[in-house]
């Protein structure tokens, strides 16, 4: 079953939409946008004073750098979401034939939410900082699989704003999808969040950790604050989430994931913080793939690397930054360093965390899936 495709907006475009004086758009940055037809989903941009994106009928408009893809379909209308979960539609009339660009920090994306029969359709699963990013993505693939999700943030507005827009995205059935308060820097507020996700759960089968970026320092700008700063919001939180979670994840097999990015990998100046603890979560999780395989739990991580979201235009605006170029050029810089030569979507990560967690990898643990779009160097 095909479900609704995504893109995410920047700023700059949110502007744009928010100047046009011609159309209706109720859309906040870096929100959700999505369109319906009758017999197939794709993706359109609809920002037309930033670069053309459509050509065919309506068009065509100036372009704008290269196309990324160019399917055909008819369409009937354009649903915007807002941060609110208020919801606008725009009518589109005729076939059209789309050429995809990237343009500042417009992303559009051809990956599809589409569901893999993993079996997960009565499992329960945890996913930690699930409210943006690389944990909603999963949050959203697990529960258009099926599985019954809770997810966790800090912020209970931005939770109940993400489990909103997911429902509405996402054909099942919405009281499937909850989330609770939980708060990756203190203990109290981790015990508190899991427990209760669990009871509203009734047990657990799958954990999917996660957390958010250090700051990006070299060690000369470090402090030993932050230091224990990032120890709890990396490490130990992600131990206590997992000693939570086992007692259940024995009484019938399950697994945990854990998200860490590929760059601890392969650490970089900058990235002192990141470099000495997120190291730790690979050898945590072979750890207890050793120790608890008897058990019928798995544990695994996905290092990610290139995906597109909040946390990558902020790496490219220091890149920008740093080297005094432009956001363009900095974007580009992301996109040359990786084999396939562009950023990776949310749908696509989503869909291989879900695979691994599922009981469709059930004869793989303690390894480490890269999604990366080929940037780690090592062969093994």
């Amino acid at each position: 079953m095909v479900y609704i495709p995504r893109y995410w907006l920047g700023k700059s475009a949110a502007k744009a939409m928010d100047e046009d004086s011609e159309h209706h758009y109720n859309v906040l940055p870096c929100r959700t946008a999505w369109l319906t037809d009758t017999d197939c989903c794709s993706v359109l941009p609809v920002i037309t004073r930033m670069g053309s994106v459509i050509t065919g009928n309506n068009g065509p408009y100036e372009r704008c750098r290269r196309p990324h893809v160019e399917p055909s379909f008819s369409m009937e209308r354009l649903i915007l979401l807002d941060r609110t979960g208020s919801v606008s539609t725009v009518d589109c009339l005729g076939q059209f034939t789309l050429a995809f660009y990237r343009f500042r920090r417009i992303y559009a994306s051809r990956i599809f939410i589409v569901t893999m029969d993993l079996d997960v359709a009565d499992k329960s699963a945890i996913v930690l900082a699930g409210s943006k990013g690389l944990g909603r993505a999963v949050a959203t693939q697990l529960f258009a699989e099926g599985a019954s999700v809770v997810i966790t943030s800090s912020d209970q507005d931005n939770l109940a704003d993400t489990v909103q827009e997911i429902r509405d995205t996402v054909d099942e059935n919405p009281d499937k999808l909850q989330y609770r308060v939980c708060d990756l820097t203190d203990p109290d507020s981790i015990e508190s969040g899991m427990t209760g996700a669990i009871d509203d759960l009734g047990g657990l089968d799958i954990l999917i950790t996660n957390h958010g970026g250090p700051p990006s320092r070299t060690f000369a700008e470090t402090t030993l604050e932050e230091f224990d700063d990032v120890y709890q919001g990396v490490v130990r939180s992600t131990v206590q989430a997992c000693k939570i979670a086992l007692p259940y994840l024995e009484e019938g097999g399950g697994s945990i994931t854990n998200l860490v990015a590929a760059s601890a990998l392969e650490p970089n100046v900058s990235g002192s913080l990141a470099n000495v603890f997120r190291p730790g979560v690979y050898g945590l999780s072979k750890t207890m793939a050793n120790e608890f395989g008897g058990d019928g739990i798995r544990v695994n991580c996905v290092a990610p690397r290139g995906i597109y979201t909040d946390r990558i235009e902020y790496k490219i605006d220091m890149l920008a930054d740093e080297e005094g170029i432009s956001i363009e050029e900095a974007e580009q810089q992301r996109e040359e360093e990786l084999p396939l030569s562009r950023l990776g979507s949310p749908e696509e990560f989503g869909r291989a965390v879900a695979f691994v967690a599922s009981p469709a990898a059930g004869f793989t643990t303690g390894s480490i899936l890269h999604v990366d779009g080929g940037w780690s160097s090592s062969a093994f």
